[in-house]
C-alpha cells in the first residue's frame, strides 16, 4: 500500500477530460445502392423479419418490456459504486453471475482478474487571490495526490496576472486485489466455436451510481440473452454476454481476457460493446468492411419499428473491444442518442434518473436484434476491411493496450 498526503499552496487549475476511447470515423457511410450482397444472403437476411418483430415486440409490448430497466434499477439501488479493488464490486459480481444463472443462461461463471484499488481520501480547493472563495472539486479516478510544487507557472501569465490556489487532494493506492469478469452463454446449436460476443463493464467510479457509465451497457447485455433464451432462440453460432471488471482503471478486465482467449480469437465473428450511453436508441456504429457494413445496413432495417434504423462506419468501436474492433475482429456498439452522456459521465449525477426504461427496452432489443441475427447466419461475417490489411496482429498478444493500426494498401 502507497499513501500519498501532500497539499500544493500555489497551483494554476488545468480543466481536464476523461472521455472513452473514439476510433477516427471513416465517414462513408454505406449508400444501399453500393452494396453487392448476393441475393442468396439477402434472401436469408430478410427471412429473420418475424423473428426480429417477435424479440421487439417482447420487449416493447410483452413479457420483457421494463425488464431491463427494473433489474438494473434493483441492482443498482443494493450496490451503488462499484469501485475497482471493492468488496462491493465483488459482491455485484456475485450478484450478477446468480442473476444470469436464474434467468437460464448457459455456461455462466467468473474468470478471474488482478484488478487495482485506488481510494478517494478528500478533496478541497480554495481560490486565494484574486479574490477568496472555496472551489468545487473532483479529481479523476486514479489521480495521484498533490505534490508540494508549482507545476503550472504559464497558465497565470496568460492576462498577466497572479491566480493562486490552495488545491490539497489525498488519495490511496492499495495492493492489487482479485476480481472477476463475468460470462454467460447461449451455446450455438451447429457451431458452437464461433462467438458473437456483447459485453458491457459492470465496475463504475466511486461518485454517482454507475447507472449510465456502465450498468446500462452491461444490462442490456446479459438481459439480451435472457430474453433469446426466453424465446426459444438458439443461433448457430454462441452468444456471449461478458460484464468486464474494472475498465474504469484502464481496461483491465479487456486485457485479462483478451491474454486468456487470445488464441481463440480467431473463432470470434463479430463483438459488440455498450459504453458510450443508453439512451434512445439510433442504430448500430460498426467497425467492418463494406461488405459487412451492407449486412448490418440490411439487419437494422428491422428496427425500424422502434427508429434505430441508423449506421455509422469507424475505424473502430467500444472502449474494452477497440483494440479488437481497430483492425482485429469486427464489431458494433450502440449508437444512441448521448448528447448529454458528459453530463453525467463520472460524476455525482450518474444515477438511476438519467435512463428511461423505455430507451432500455429499445436498447436492450438493437442488441438482441442485431446479435442474434449475425450469429445465426450461414455466412461467417466478413472480417475484411476496405483498402487495409492487418498488421502485426501479435502485438496484441504483447501489449493488449496497443492500438493496431490497419496498413493501407498501396
Amino acid at each position: 500500500m502507497r499513501d500519498y498526503i501532500k497539499i500544493l499552496l500555489v497551483f494554476a487549475l488545468p480543466v481536464f477530460a476523461n472521455s472513452k476511447y473514439v476510433g477516427n470515423y471513416y465517414n462513408n457511410v454505406i449508400e444501399e445502392d453500393s452494396c453487392n450482397l448476393s441475393q442468396e444472403l439477402l434472401d436469408e437476411i430478410h427471412s429473420y423479419e418475424d423473428t426480429a418483430n417477435k424479440i421487439i415486440n417482447s420487449l416493447i409490448n410483452g413479457k420483457y418490456k421494463g425488464g431491463t430497466y427494473k433489474e438494473l434499477a434493483q441492482f443498482v439501488d443494493k450496490f451503488g459504486a462499484r469501485v475497482s479493488g471493492t468488496e462491493n464490486l465483488e459482491n455485484a459480481i456475485d450478484y450478477a453471475l446468480n442473476l444470469m444463472t436464474e434467468n437460464d443462461l448457459e455456461n455462466v461463471h467468473g474468470e478471474d482478474v488482478d484488478i487495482p484499488h485506488w481510494v478517494r481520501n478528500y478533496e478541497y480547493a480554495e481560490l486565494l487571490e484574486p479574490r477568496q472563495v472555496k472551489l468545487p472539486v473532483l479529481g479523476l479516478g486514479g489521480s495521484v495526490s498533490t505534490p508540494a510544487e508549482e507545476r503550472y507557472p504559464f497558465a497565470e501569465k496568460d492576462r498577466g496576472e497572479t491566480i493562486k490556489i490552495k488545491l490539497s487532494l489525498n488519495y490511496t493506492k492499495y495492493e492489487d486485489s482479485k476480481s472477476r469478469n463475468s460470462v454467460g452463454e447461449i451455446a450455438g446449436s451447429s457451431l458452437p466455436e464461433k462467438v458473437v460476443l456483447i459485453s458491457g463493464h459492470i465496475d463504475s467510479w466511486d461518485v454517482g451510481v454507475g447507472a449510465m457509465d456502465d450498468g446500462g451497457g452491461a444490462f442490456i447485455s446479459w438481459y439480451a440473452l435472457a430474453v433469446l433464451k426466453g424465446l426459444g432462440l438458439r443461433a448457430k453460432r454462441t452468444l456471449r454476454a461478458v460484464l468486464w471488471t474494472a475498465e474504469e482503471p484502464g481496461l483491465i478486465g479487456w486485457q485479462a481476457y483478451n491474454a486468456t482467449h487470445f488464441n481463440e480469437l480467431g473463432n470470434f465473428t463479430f463483438v459488440m460493446e455498450s459504453d458510450e450511453g443508453t439512451f434512445t436508441p439510433l442504430g448500430i456504429e460498426y467497425a467492418a468492411g463494406t461488405k459487412g457494413g451492407c449486412i448490418i445496413n440490411e439487419i437494422v432495417k428491422f428496427l425500424a419499428p422502434i427508429n434505430a434504423t441508423q449506421t455509422k462506419s469507424s475505424s473502430a468501436v467500444g472502449s474494452d473491444i477497440s483494440s479488437w474492433t481497430e483492425s482485429l475482429i469486427p464489431g458494433g456498439s450502440l449508437l444512441n442518442a448521448n448528447d448529454k452522456y458528459f453530463w453525467f459521465h463520472h460524476t455525482q449525477a450518474d444515477t438511476m434518473d438519467v435512463l428511461d426504461p423505455d430507451d432500455l427496452d429499445k436498447a436492450t432489443a438493437v442488441w438482441a436484434v442485431v446479435s442474434y441475427i449475425i450469429a445465426d447466419l450461414s455466412e461467417e461475417f466478413p472480417r475484411e476491411r476496405d483498402n487495409f490489411v492487418l498488421d502485426n496482429i501479435n502485438k496484441i498478444r504483447t501489449d493488449p493496450l496497443v492500438k493496431l493500426v490497419p496498413k493501407k494498401i498501396n
